[in-house]
């Protein structure tokens, strides 16, 4: 005879003997996404990843080995991932070898409905880089 004592907290942990066995995916949590492009192209379309709950965007950061790839990441619907969304960012961000950072709510359209993808959509390329690096942070409401 066994006996279990199963429980839930507010916080999203499942326990089983007092024991957390799960964990689901909590409000007020962190969530970074990194995207590493070799050799980017003015039409790259790539998904960065798709947010199950409702989120905040924070922090979008883009650096390059050389030249410039200008770029927004897109907020597409759950079953329409290759048809165009809505831009994230007001102005595109231009990555470049000194790196940019962009931080200000003012400037972003940053609330992401639940069920979204994150899309990366180069705009333009200049002066021949052949790496690029995004970091997208997001903070799930």
């Amino acid at each position: 005879n066994v006996g279990l004592n199963i429980t839930t907290e507010g916080t999203g942990v499942l326990q089983v003997n007092g024991v957390n066995v799960l964990m689901a995916t909590t409000a007020n949590k962190t969530v970074s996404r990194i995207l590493y492009i070799e050799n980017p192209a003015a039409t790259d379309v790539i998904p960065m990843c798709y947010v199950p709950d409702a989120a905040t965007v924070t922090a979008i950061r883009s650096v390059t080995d050389a030249g410039t790839v200008t770029f927004n990441i897109e907020k597409r619907a759950k079953f329409t991932p290759a048809t165009a969304g809505t831009d994230v960012l007001t102005a595109d961000q231009v990555a470049d070898t000194t790196g940019e950072e962009e931080l200000d709510a003012a400037d972003m359209s940053e609330a992401v409905s639940a069920d979204s993808w994150l899309v990366f959509v180069a705009t333009s390329i200049a002066s021949s880089p052949t790496k690029l690096w995004v970091s997208l942070e997001y903070l799930i409401d």
